[in-house]
Formats: C-alpha cells, structure tokens, sequence
C-alpha cells in the first residue's frame, strides 16, 4: 500500500500539483533558484534545485506548538568526542573547546 501511495504522489508531483493526505498534511514542490534580472529574463537556467515541503496537517500543527527542544552537540562533534575518547562534549560554545569533562555538558 505505502509503495503504490508513494507512487500516486510522486506522480502528482511530477504533474505539479499539491498531493493532499487529508489529516496529515500535503506535499508539493519548491524550487529554488537564483534571483534574474526581471520576470521576463527568469528562465529554468535559474533554478538550482527542487524540494518536496510537506506542509502538516491541523492536528500536527497543534501537536508542533507543544514541543520543547534540548540542544543536543552536533554529530560532528559527537564524533570528535568518541575519537577522542572522551565522554562528554561541551555544546555551551563558553570555551570554546568540545572535550570538556563535565557530565553536566552532555
């Protein structure tokens, strides 16, 4: 079933139009391009790349308001941390270094 839905909305897609799911939300293209000197001289030689936006649903967007992020370090500094051997990675930015011994700092 979800090869067969994936399929129907890539052909929507390919036709450009909106692919709604009903609760959950819609899918449709986005282009992103170069800015021309004025409509009339905008050709596809512009566009750098294209995007699927999904755009949720009313029910996702109330579930979106309610959530509480944490920063967490990035995965590159993640990897620094392992191949250091170290435990802990300082994502404060306050000193500049990622190999901070604090477990408060994880």
């Amino acid at each position: 079933m979800l090869i067969a839905t994936t399929e129907c909305m890539l052909e929507g897609l390919k036709a450009g139009k909106q692919v709604n799911f009903g609760d959950l939300g819609a899918f449709r293209l986005q282009i992103n391009s170069g800015g021309a000197p004025s409509a009339d001289l905008f050709t596809s030689d512009y566009i750098k790349g294209v995007n699927i936006q999904f755009v949720p649903g009313e029910e996702l967007q109330v579930i979106f308001q309610g959530l509480k992020f944490n920063l967490v370090p990035t995965r590159a500094a993640q990897a620094a941390v392992i191949k250091a051997g170290k435990t802990t990675v300082d994502i404060s930015g306050k000193n500049g270094s990622s190999d901070s011994e604090s477990p408060d700092e994880i």
